[in-house]
């Protein structure tokens, strides 16, 4: 059975709703897994697929696939996103990894954000999401 394209964003997708909620799950965590999320996500080239334009560079199955290899450890996941927070613009910075000063944010910089994320439940839905991937689901 082939998988669907956007399939593995729907898992992390889900997956961060899931943590936002159990217990000790962090807004780190969420975000963490929300950015493997939408680094999965093929929203657009299956639009573009749908409108018979031909995507560019590597073929989204490939990029998953990549993907989901460079994260099964634990502290291939933190390298990961801390790869992500590093290469962000202020504005991403801020709005999405919610890093800054003041009250307006939940960390005050990356470090903290780091602490503060279950590499553990995300190594896990890694692990999780690439059986599932490699099966075809």
């Amino acid at each position: 059975m082939k998988m669907n394209e956007s399939y593995l964003a729907r898992f992390f997708d889900n997956r961060s709703e899931w943590a936002q909620y159990a217990k000790g799950a962090t807004r780190a965590t969420w975000i963490s897994l929300s950015c493997i999320a939408e680094q999965l996500d093929t929203t657009n080239i299956s639009e573009a697929s749908e409108l018979g334009i031909e995507p560019k560079g590597i073929p989204w199955r490939e990029r998953q696939f990549s993907i989901l290899n460079e994260i099964q450890t634990v502290e291939s996941v933190r390298e990961f996103i801390r790869f992500r927070i590093e290469n962000s613009e202020l504005e991403e910075y801020e709005e999405f990894w919610h890093c800054g000063e003041g009250s307006d944010f939940s960390y005050a910089d990356e470090e903290r954000f780091l602490q503060d994320v279950d590499w553990e439940l995300i190594s896990m839905c890694a692990k999780e999401a690439s059986e599932r991937f490699h099966q075809g689901v």
